[in-house]
């Protein structure tokens, strides 16, 4: 029978960051087989922390538990990084279908997205920006700070209006974009009609018009993003426009 010495050495890692929330059981360090880290609020504890206490900035005392065999404690010193805030945003967002995942508008624009609250917590499965969104489907958007953290999900629910013929943007003009009240809507042909709907897909202005020029007032509306639906004979156009 072959006979294994087992070292009773102090593990060799003296610090530690994690982010904010993290338990003891979430730290990964290389163990031998059949070895697992005691974590000790105390050098002379005699019991160790449950694996689901959650990791404060200060110094532990880990120990390595092999086969019953204990080795003397390292002083680990561990430091606990905030997390970011949740991004910020409308919940509900009516978009023009076909749209992606870049389309989604946050105020924040490091907004990382995934298909399930399960993919954000693990941040696993990120969707490209390019990804196209479906109809009636919740997304959900996180932050990634400076030290690796990420923030809690923040939830957005996408209703897609139906495609309809395009003004030729290229001759379009809506500024400025973002404003504070007035908006000016220039087209090569005349304007027909200019609609403001919020997110929630409520129309929340109407101007009709006859002019290739057109004034739109936003100073009543509250501040966040809005679809400007610009129509010219039977072409329209939907615009975001935000409201400062």
């Amino acid at each position: 029978m072959k006979k294994f010495i087992i070292s009773t050495a102090a593990p060799i890692y003296t610090s530690l960051q994690v982010c904010q929330g993290t338990i003891i059981v979430e730290v990964e360090w290389s163990s031998p087989s059949g070895a697992v880290y005691e974590w000790f609020n105390s050098p002379t504890a005699q019991t160790p922390l449950a694996n689901t206490t959650i990791l404060q900035s200060g110094t532990y005392y880990v120990g390595r538990n092999q086969n019953g065999c204990k080795s003397a404690r390292a002083s680990v010193h561990v430091t606990v990084y905030d997390l970011p805030n949740s991004p910020t945003g409308e919940s509900i967002q009516v978009l023009q279908s076909p749209a992606v995942v870049s389309d989604l508008i946050m105020d924040q624009s490091n907004v990382i997205w995934y298909a399930s609250y399960n993919n954000a917590i693990q941040h696993i499965n990120a969707l490209s920006p390019t990804t196209s969104l479906t109809d009636g489907a919740t997304y959900y958007g996180v932050i990634q700070n400076e030290n690796g953290c990420y923030s809690m999900p923040t939830a957005v629910t996408v209703e897609l209006f139906l495609g309809v013929n395009e003004l030729d943007k290229s001759k379009l003009k809506v500024y400025p974009n973002p404003t504070t009240d007035m908006l000016f809507v220039e087209y090569y042909e005349t304007i027909d009609f200019i609609e403001v709907y919020n997110l929630l897909g409520q129309r929340v202005g109407e101007t009709k018009s006859s002019a290739n020029e057109v004034q739109k007032d936003l100073q009543h509306l509250a501040s966040g993003t809005y679809m400007l639906k610009i129509t010219s004979g039977e072409n329209s156009t939907l615009i975001k426009v935000v409201k400062k």
